[in-house]
């Protein structure tokens, strides 16, 4: 069952009545041409239309809110959906704020339990073009085991690529392993909001990709 979004009819409702605040300031300003201009009349239409503003300016905010601000490139595109990555993954994912395109992951995904998420290192950087650099850590998915990673490693690569390729058309299917995890190349330079979606719902892809291949 779908869950409906309420803010989205409380912004309606505030629409509406901003709508005919706006009238009544409309009103307001020809009962005070058509009746007379005087002190009085002017002092009455004044209280009037400062009353009213106030919900011209919620009319106003709840615009905001049905018709958020457009984004002025694809970085900024990618970055507004991937706020709704975060969100969602907290508070095990975390944008970098000292590498521009890299976002972090909490060494222990069980952190999404009580709330401690411990410490952070790379999840993946991004040039905001067309390369994504993963990395698959030890840390991550075998905690302080001692145990060999590198068997266990190369399947969690092998699976997340294959989904990948396989379920995303605009990701080449000459994906690169690497020392720290793989690389992932788009088959043309990411420029579009539709491209800014896709590019975020594939790294939300790889967290629960990342997340069923955990290991307490």
């Amino acid at each position: 069952m779908n869950k409906l979004d309420f803010s989205k009819f409380d912004a309606l409702e505030k629409i509406g009545g901003g709508l005919l605040g706006v009238i009544a300031i409309v009103a307001a300003i020809v009962e005070l041409i058509l009746g007379g201009v005087d002190a009085l009349s002017i002092a009455g239409a004044i209280k009037d239309i400062s009353g009213t503003l106030i919900v011209v300016m919620v009319l106003l905010a709840a615009l905001k809110h049905l018709v958020p601000k457009k984004a002025k490139n694809f970085k900024e595109a990618f970055e507004n959906e991937m706020v709704k990555v975060l969100l969602k993954y907290n508070p095990i994912i975390a944008k970098d704020t000292t590498k521009d395109g890299r976002y972090n992951i909490a060494s222990r995904i069980d952190a999404i339990h009580d709330n401690n998420t411990g410490d952070f290192h790379t999840l993946f950087d991004f040039d905001y073009k067309n390369e994504m650099i993963f990395v698959v850590s030890k840390t991550l998915f075998m905690g302080r085991s001692k145990e060999d990673f590198s068997s266990m490693q190369k399947g969690i690569i092998q699976s997340i690529t294959s989904k990948i390729t396989r379920d995303y058309e605009v990701v080449n299917n000459n994906w690169k392993s690497t020392s720290t995890g793989f690389n992932l190349t788009f088959n043309h330079e990411l420029c579009t909001a539709e491209d800014a979606m896709q590019a975020a719902e594939i790294v939300d892809t790889i967290i629960l990709l990342y997340i069923a291949g955990y290991k307490k």
